[in-house]
C-alpha cells in the first residue's frame, strides 16, 4: 500500500477524519469542521452489506474513529485514531482497542478486540499525510460474519480512467455530531494527489 492512495472496491470511501462541535463567543453554534457547503449526509443503516462491513474504532472507551473490514479480521482505519488517550503522544495497545462491526445506535452486529495493530511510519499525532493509516488485527474473524470490503491499488492513472468514465464515490463514517450513527456524503470528488 505504500506511496499509492487505496481504493475500496465498489468505490466505496470512508471517513478517516473527525468531525467536531464546538461553541463560539456568540452563543452555541454546530460547526462541522471538514464540511464545506450544505451539510448533505445521509444516514445509512448499518446492518446491509457493504454498509456493514464499515464500523466504530473504540479506543479504550475514550475516543472513537470510523474502521472498515478489508478482510475478515483485518480493519484499516487512520494512524492518528489510534493514539492513547492514557499514555500522552504514544500510540495505544491492542488491547486498548475494540471494532463494532455494523454499529448503529448502541447496538451493533459483531464485535472484536484486536490483538495487533500495523502501523504506518506516522508516529506523530499532528502529522497529516498520505502515510496516515493503520491495520487492526482482530481476535475474531468477524468478517465471515458480515463480509469486507477488499483493497486494491488506486493510483493516478485509474484515477484518470474514473474520471472519464464518470465514476463517483461515495464517503461513509461516524462524526462526532452524529457519533451513533453511520453516515454517508454521495459523489464525492478525489481532486488530486499527495506528492507520495
Amino acid at each position: 500500500m505504500a506511496g499509492h492512495l487505496v481504493r475500496f472496491t465498489g468505490a466505496i470511501l470512508f471517513a478517516l477524519v473527525s468531525v467536531t462541535t464546538f461553541a463560539t463567543d456568540g452563543g452555541a453554534r454546530d460547526i462541522r469542521l471538514g464540511i464545506q457547503g450544505t451539510d448533505d449526509r445521509e444516514i445509512v443503516e448499518g446492518n446491509r452489506y457493504p454498509w456493514r462491513a464499515i464500523g466504530r474504532v473504540n479506543n479504550a472507551g475514550r475516543a472513537f474513529c470510523t474502521g472498515v473490514l478489508i478482510d475478515h479480521q483485518r480493519v484499516l482505519t487512520a494512524a492518528h485514531c489510534l493514539r492513547s488517550h492514557i499514555r500522552r503522544g504514544a500510540m495505544a495497545k491492542a488491547n486498548e482497542i475494540h471494532f463494532l462491526a455494523g454499529y448503529t445506535r448502541g447496538s451493533y452486529i459483531a464485535h472484536s478486540k484486536a490483538v495487533a495493530i500495523e502501523r504506518s511510519k506516522v508516529r506523530s499525532v499532528r502529522e497529516k499525510t498520505a502515510d496516515d493509516w493503520a491495520i487492526i488485527v482482530l481476535a475474531d474473524p468477524v468478517g465471515k460474519q458480515v463480509g469486507f470490503l477488499g483493497l486494491e491499488v488506486f493510483n493516478l492513472p485509474a484515477w484518470k480512467r474514473d474520471r472519464r468514465s464518470g465514476k463517483r464515490y461515495a464517503q461513509a463514517g461516524y462524526s462526532h455530531d452524529r457519533a451513533h450513527i453511520l453516515t454517508r456524503h454521495i459523489n464525492c470528488e478525489i481532486r488530486g494527489f499527495l506528492k507520495d
